[in-house]
């Protein structure tokens, strides 16, 4: 069987459900009224039965004249709502301890490059200007010495060697 006749009869098999449904959709006309009709096939509606009379006894009776009397009466105060606890005293600040304590400085090793040196200093690579704690930064790195030296802005100047030195 040839290409071509295997395309036609896929088309084919395709197509021949679509012909069968538009011929019938032809042949059929337009739709028209559906059969069922609408009106009722069973008559009237039934009459509502009547509710059973409610007649309280006696207990129920009490009950009702109780909490009429406790209507008209106050309730009182909220049960869940509670007043405001007292502000607590306030403890005094404590000292203030001193400003930006020395820093502890572990040099592990000093490099020399283009940029100008730099030395590890507390496991991070460091460079001069770079701040080592809070108000400590690098002012000098000496790679001959093994040194670097680490200032305040107060003045105070703190120099670590390199371990092993």
């Amino acid at each position: 069987m040839s290409r071509s006749a295997e395309r036609a009869m896929i088309v084919g098999a395709f197509a021949a459900p679509l012909a069968l449904a538009m011929a019938l959709r032809l042949l059929g006309g337009p739709p028209g009224p559906s059969s069922a009709f609408a009106q009722d096939e069973w008559g009237d509606e039934p009459a509502p039965i009547a509710p059973a009379l409610f007649k309280p006894n006696d207990n129920e009776l009490k009950a009702a004249a109780y909490a009429a009397s406790k209507r008209n009466e106050p309730i009182g105060p909220a049960p869940l709502l509670y007043p405001k606890a007292a502000a607590a005293e306030r403890a005094p600040a404590p000292a203030a301890a001193p400003a930006d304590p020395t820093p502890t400085l572990t040099v592990n090793s000093i490099m020399a490059g283009r940029g100008g040196a730099m030395a590890t200093v507390n496991g991070k690579l460091r460079r001069v200007g770079d701040e080592v704690a809070p108000g400590w930064k690098v002012s000098a790195i000496d790679p001959v010495e093994g040194t670097v030296t680490v200032a305040h802005a107060d003045g105070r100047e703190v120099v670590g060697r390199r371990a092993g030195r």
